[in-house]
């Protein structure tokens, strides 16, 4: 799709990480195959930072 020794610049970069999104969106065992429970996770460490941030102290995950 890009021709030999051609540059790549900053937007075509975006054109890249689509790409990949688009490729790997419908396989669950991809890089993108994040589940519920990931989420959950995720958001739980969201959550941490927050408090963290809030309490201006270190918070485990675990207390969330």
């Amino acid at each position: 799709y890009w021709f030999a020794d051609h540059p790549m610049g900053y937007g075509d970069t975006f054109i890249n990480t689509v790409a990949d999104i688009c490729r790997w969106i419908d396989k669950p065992t991809g890089p993108f195959g994040a589940n519920f429970d990931d989420g959950v996770r995720c958001q739980e460490v969201l959550e941490a930072v927050t408090v963290s941030a809030k309490e201006k102290r270190c918070v485990n995950v675990k207390e969330v």
